[in-house]
């Protein structure tokens, strides 16, 4: 199984899929109106990675993203919980500016009902996210 890297773009997110550090990060904006093709090659990788039963931490900070992203998240938030719920240790990191409490509110309402562990993170505008920075 090979890593995944996203480059990120004014309208999509930098994505790392590393499979070594069995670490998902995803920051950035999600504004893409076509976030199935953008966030399709994510939930393929994870569905690979979920055979190998490995735990897996999810780091995601995003600016912004829009409602067509938040329905692909919430997909692929859904395979996550399969993955822990089938035994591997999951958890997410929400991470948000500590300033902006719509992105957290998001993160609650797409992580609602989930089996796994979510750390929602806020992280001061003048910090450098270092769990998230490439």
């Amino acid at each position: 199984m090979e890593n995944l890297i996203i480059k990120g773009t004014a309208t999509t997110p930098f994505v790392s899929c590393d499979v070594s550090k069995r670490v998902i990060t995803i920051k950035g904006r999600a504004i893409s109106e076509n976030a199935f093709e953008f966030f399709s090659p994510v939930e393929e990788w994870i569905l690979e990675y979920k055979k190998l039963k490995h735990p897996l931490q999810v780091d995601f900070y995003f600016e912004y993203f829009n409602t067509s992203s938040s329905i692909y998240m919430r997909k692929i938030i859904k395979e996550l919980d399969e993955m822990h719920i089938c035994g591997a240790n999951v958890v997410l990191n929400w991470q948000y500016d500590d300033d902006d409490e719509d992105m957290l509110d998001h993160g609650m309402e797409i992580t609602y009902k989930i089996s796994f562990p979510i750390n929602f993170i806020p992280i001061s505008s003048g910090d450098t996210h270092p769990s998230i920075d490439a």
